[in-house]
């Protein structure tokens, strides 16, 4: 659990990641600890998707981007150069809605450094990519 993960952010994981199994019609199996990503879909028992989620306490359009760690985007990154037949997905449930950003490639995204400011914890802040908003695909209605 990263250092400042709480169990009630973990719960909220877990909750949006059934959410996300009962969608893409597969189960979602919880990574162990050590692995840098949280998920992985599985249907049959192949691998269809590695995702990343989060779990924001903001609306959607609180933001014009949505951060992630440069750590966690190089793990979905890797994900599709090792298996390029696998989808890398960071999933996001906001106060408004659900979305997830499909990891490319080519993706060209702004590299800064980034983080909650709000608990003056040095641990909060590191380089993040910032993936626009308008990139997301929204998922059901809420």
């Amino acid at each position: 659990m990263p250092i400042n993960e709480t169990p009630k952010d973990k719960e909220r994981e877990r909750k949006f990641g059934a959410y996300l199994a009962t969608l893409w019609r597969c189960a979602m199996a919880e990574l162990p600890q050590f692995y840098e990503i949280d998920f992985a879909a599985v249907r049959d028992r192949k691998v269809l998707s590695m995702v990343e989620v989060k779990c924001r306490k903001y609306e959607m359009h609180h933001f014009k981007t949505c951060i992630l760690s440069m750590h966690k985007y190089a793990a979905l990154r890797r994900v599709i150069r090792i298996h390029p037949d696998i989808t890398a997905i960071f999933a996001v449930r906001w106060l408004d809605g659900d979305g997830y950003f499909v990891v490319g490639e080519e993706d060209e995204l702004d590299l800064e450094w980034e983080g909650r400011t709000d608990r003056g914890s040095q641990s909060d802040l590191e380089p993040c990519v910032k993936i626009p908003i308008d990139l997301f695909q929204k998922l059901g209605a809420k």
